[in-house]
């Protein structure tokens, strides 16, 4: 009896995927840009809920062939609710979200906020411009320029994990040989502005 009521519980909670380090960025943006990162956000006059803003269409779409399991409400749960944007990614944004080598957030957040084909339209490319300003603000790593910047223990040092940070967010966002020069130069420009 007791293994058949364990086996019951595994089969019946939701299954918290792994996911690559440009996926988890990539989430911990949308977070961000979707509730300010509050699990009981509620938007999209009542539509779409969680720190992913899902609407129940998304769930039911990416519930229905992941095999996740739950009910709409999970959504306010961070882990299922990254569970729900990964099944849905894995079926519509496919090598852009599944294959390292392949990855393209920006296709993969136009779709978050678009649908299948939100890739490509027009309206989806100012969500996209708010999604790359949280991928090139380095919080997302543990650093904060800011707070970094005003105290009185700022060294050249503390610009080095800056910079990986700046660079994976590049990476992320471009995919061509030369964007480790051009990002190399994005950096030492925005900093001699700052």
């Amino acid at each position: 009896m007791m293994k058949a009521l364990v086996t019951l519980l595994v089969l019946s909670s939701p299954v918290m995927a792994q996911y690559t380090p440009q996926q988890d960025t990539l989430l911990d943006a949308l977070i961000e840009v979707e509730s300010n990162g509050k699990d009981d956000a509620v938007g999209d006059n009542g539509n779409a809920i969680g720190c992913l803003q899902i609407w129940k269409v998304y769930w039911t779409d990416a519930v229905e062939r992941s095999g996740i399991g739950g009910s709409y409400k999970d959504c306010y749960d961070r882990a299922y609710a990254k569970s729900i944007v990964d099944a849905y990614m894995t079926r519509y944004a496919k090598e852009a979200w599944t294959n390292p080598k392949k990855f393209n957030a920006e296709k993969c957040a136009r779709i978050h906020n678009g649908g299948p084909k939100g890739y490509r339209k027009q309206a989806t490319e100012k969500y996209w411009k708010k999604v790359q300003k949280v991928l090139a603000m380095p919080h997302l790593s543990g650093y904060n320029v800011n707070m970094i910047k005003e105290t009185s223990y700022y060294t050249q040092a503390l610009e080095v994990p800056l910079f990986l940070n700046f660079l994976l967010a590049e990476l992320m966002m471009n995919s061509s040989e030369d964007t480790l020069e051009a990002a190399s130069l994005k950096f030492l420009e925005q900093s001699q502005n700052a």
